[in-house]
């Protein structure tokens, strides 16, 4: 895993490279492959031969300009077909993993952590950006939502390994994953040590915000963040365990962190693991089973309600708000567990 304390790994991301350093390096690439290939031919063909050490480089030499046509032609289908199946597991907007390379990269740490016998926990996670929809109805409308797409990955490029899957929903895998002390000697808990790093991740996406600000002003009144949940897998458990089924307990539980959106609380304070006590949880945020209802109610009305909104003047936008409010409270003073 990248050092917790810093965050993420810090690797070059691939649009900083320049078009004449992507060419050098593709051209090196394809010239060690034609030679490699020319030199196991040819030595193939040679093993048997007898004669003097003259009359075989001659041969060497003759073998090779016949065989370098085929080979040059087959290299490059070869790297036509690499580059393709590379970019099957990219995202064609952000540049990033999507779900096919998720599920190749999982299944490859898989292997090294079943491996080894000191290894940490692999760490599944679901980012959810809250807000993008607003992002999307602004005046600047599906291309600032590009953008702040684009901005967020960027972001993120440096945080272990990212995935975007579509729209707002990103991802990360965290390899190896052990708790770690803090500079006062105390020793946290793996939930704690992944909260902190997961914390760091989401100021991240909310850096966003004042990126574009300073050059989109419709963004003035949207806070882009995220709803963050996570499954952490111990290294027992990863033999059978596919990523969809840990990305899906990951996805359950950043909606439990979007429910929570609805009492107020900020993205950086509601990350949740799947396997943490929802009670619990409630409990160490000062919440209640009454204010998540309420929560939930704000948070299924809260798409009609903006449509509505954009229909409405200020004051009667205004009025709006204040109506939901009080329903919220309502539900509060009057909840009845269903049990």
């Amino acid at each position: 895993m990248a050092d917790a304390e810093n965050g993420g790994m810090c690797n070059t991301p691939p649009e900083e490279k320049t078009e004449e350093t992507a060419e050098i390096t593709e051209g090196t690439i394809r010239a060690a492959r034609v030679t490699e290939l020319l030199e196991k031919m040819v030595n193939r063909m040679l093993h048997n031969l007898r004669g003097s050490s003259e009359e075989l480089q001659r041969k060497k030499r003759e073998i090779g300009e016949a065989l370098l046509m085929f080979v040059s032609q087959f290299v490059d289908i070869e790297m036509e077909n690499q580059a393709q199946e590379e970019l099957n597991h990219l995202n064609p907007l952000t540049n990033v993993l999507n779900k096919k390379g998720a599920e190749r990269i999982f299944e490859l740490l898989k292997i090294e952590q079943m491996r080894k016998t000191d290894e940490g926990w692999l760490v599944i996670v679901r980012l959810d950006l809250d807000n993008f929809k607003k992002v999307n109805d602004s005046r600047g409308g599906h291309a600032l939502g590009d953008r702040v797409l684009k901005a967020v990955a960027k972001k993120l490029r440096e945080t272990d390994i990212l995935v975007h899957f579509s729209g707002d929903e990103f991802g990360l895998i965290l390899p190896n994953v052990k708790p770690y002390g803090t500079k006062d000697g105390k020793s946290l808990s793996l939930d704690d040590t992944i909260k902190n790093v997961l914390t760091r991740v989401v100021r991240r996406i909310e850096e966003v915000n004042e990126d574009l600000l300073k050059e989109t002003p419709e963004l003035k009144d949207i806070m882009v963040t995220a709803s963050v949940g996570y499954k952490s897998l111990a290294p027992k458990d990863l033999k059978n365990t596919a990523f969809e089924v840990g990305d899906s307990l990951a996805d359950k539980a950043a909606g439990f962190s979007k429910t929570l959106k609805g009492t107020g609380l900020p993205g950086a304070q509601r990350i949740v693991g799947f396997d943490e006590n929802k009670d619990e949880i409630l409990k160490n945020l000062g919440e209640t089973e009454a204010s998540l209802a309420a929560a939930r109610f704000a948070g299924q009305i809260s798409r009609a309600a903006q449509e509505a909104k954009s229909c409405l003047p200020t004051d009667a936008q205004k009025e709006l708000d204040k109506k939901i409010e009080e329903i919220k409270e309502l539900i509060e003073q009057n909840f009845k567990p269903s049990n």
